[in-house]
């Protein structure tokens, strides 16, 4: 016999002999009158008694398993486990974050001019602004000031119509500039 199967056997003698122990001190609790009566009928089944809502083997097994996944998947590399500051031990790796959003493939075609990309994005939407800082990396922009990016890639057809899928579209403002100005001196120096 496996120590797993033991210990899910001796969880669902203990669950019943504490569901034993609620009847009797229900059926003492409830009247006195007739409490054998009452009692028996209980451990017969005929009556109606309190129970725990799941088999604690149940949750055992459930347990058992979640955590063989967790291990599964930090084996993988998909997870890490190293408690943050929210107490969570449990961290998602760079792999895992790549295998959840893969990241996206968009064609590089070369502006004649440079392009300027700015965003204000709401802090509820904290998610899209780093989606859009990678893709932004990805297409070979450099950060020129905190939302503001300038590359020589035009932007990809595809990419708006992503960002307008996802309602960010009105956050992001798209320059194709003819002088640098400030800029040019700044990428130059």
């Amino acid at each position: 016999m496996s120590r797993n199967t033991l210990t899910e056997k001796i969880l669902t003698v203990l669950q019943r002999l504490t569901e034993a122990t609620v009847d009797t001190i229900y059926v003492n609790l409830t009247s006195h009158k007739g409490s054998y009566l009452k009692l028996r009928d209980s451990m017969l089944g005929l009556r109606e008694t309190p129970r725990f809502k799941r088999e604690w083997a149940e949750i055992y097994r459930e347990r058992r398993i979640f955590y063989a996944t967790l291990n599964r998947l930090k084996d993988q590399g998909f997870i890490t486990k190293k408690t943050d500051e929210r107490g969570s031990p449990w961290k998602i790796s760079e792999k895992g974050s790549e295998r959840l959003n893969p990241r996206p493939e968009y064609e590089k075609i070369k502006s004649p001019t440079p392009i300027i990309i700015s965003y204000d994005i709401p802090e509820k939407m904290r998610k899209e602004r780093h989606r859009i800082r990678e893709v932004l990396k990805l297409m070979n922009f450099e950060l020129v000031h905190k939302s503001v990016w300038i590359g020589t890639n035009r932007v990809p057809k595809k990419w708006l119509d992503e960002l307008r899928g996802r309602k960010v579209l009105e956050c992001l403002h798209i320059f194709e500039v003819g002088k640098l100005g400030t800029l040019g001196e700044i990428k130059s120096g």
